[in-house]
Formats: structure tokens, C-alpha cells, sequence
């Protein structure tokens, strides 16, 4: 984010988060930096999507990078989840304008234990994997994959354009 922040023409850099350490921190870096359009919120996905214009947003872009399976399964920093791809995916559709940068664990082997251990006890353990999140993302968003960040896939999802 600070580097997306640090570009002549971006106008505002938001940051949410469900874990006050890790917004205090994002402020320490910000100021560091001297970053004087980026913002940290202590938010859920819900909280930015219903209220999108106090955060400054629409946004042109959405970075998510390896937090995907908390927005479905829950953290034990939030045990806020959707279960399901559609409803966090349409979320992602109406609170941005361009694009979502994404990268994630999509195969529930691949889970961190302690989100692994959940998700093998829920009814929708099945719905979560690579080919049905495809599929949801691809209702509101053109997929495309750019590479690997890691060992998990880079996706560049443009959104669709809307008659």
C-alpha cells in the first residue's frame, strides 16, 4: 500500500483491518514515509462495503493478498465470515471501480491448521476450493492469472462493465 501510496497520481491509499496492532503499525510506516494520502481503518469488509464513501471510496483498485480465507472462515481476531464466495466477491465488485489484485490459499489443505481445522468441520467445506471461487469471481469480474506470488496464484480480476 505504501507503494501504491508513494505514486504521483494516486489520490488516496486505504487500509482496513480487523486487529488494532496491525493498523497502529501501518501508521508508524505512514508516518515514516511521510505518506500523506494513506489512511488505516480499523473496519471489517462489511463496514467499508456499507459505508464506502466515509473511507474515501469507491476505489480504483483492491489489493487482497493472502487474507482471502479469513474473510471466509473466520480469524480468532475476528470471527466475522461469509462462507461463501459470492458474498464476499460482490462485496469486492461494489467497492471497486477497476480491479481487485488477489492472491490466496483456495484449497482447504493449504489452510493455516487452525482455519484448516474449522473449515474440515463446516457444512460449506466443499464450496471452498480454486474452481468454485472461479466461478463466483467470474459473475462480477473478468479473471485473469498473471503468475504466482509465492507458491498461490496472482489473479488480476477486472471488473465488468455494467449496462
Amino acid at each position: 500500500m505504501a507503494k501504491a501510496a508513494g505514486q504521483p497520481d494516486c489520490h488516496i491509499s486505504v487500509g482496513i483491518d480487523v486487529h488494532e496492532p496491525f493498523i497502529s503499525a501501518a501508521e508508524k510506516v505512514k508516518q515514516s514515509l511521510k505518506l500523506t494520502n494513506a489512511y488505516f481503518y480499523l473496519a471489517t469488509l462489511d463496514d467499508l462495503a456499507g459505508r464506502l464513501e466515509d473511507y474515501g471510496g469507491p476505489f480504483q483498485t483492491v489489493l487482497n493478498i493472502g487474507t482471502y480465507h479469513y474473510l471466509f472462515w473466520g480469524s480468532s481476531l475476528s470471527p466475522n465470515a461469509f462462507y461463501s464466495h459470492r458474498e464476499i466477491l460482490s462485496r469486492f465488485d461494489k467497492i471497486c471501480t477497476d480491479r481487485v489484485i488477489f492472491s490466496a490459499r483456495l484449497e482447504v489443505n493449504r489452510l493455516p491448521d487452525g482455519v484448516r481445522e474449522k473449515a474440515r468441520q463446516h457444512k460449506n467445506v466443499g464450496a471452498y476450493n480454486t474452481a468454485d471461487f472461479l466461478k463466483s469471481a467470474q459473475e462480477f469480474f473478468d479473471v485473469r492469472k498473471v503468475g504466482y506470488l509465492g507458491t498461490y496464484p496472482l489473479l488480476v480480476m477486472s471488473r465488468k462493465k455494467r449496462s
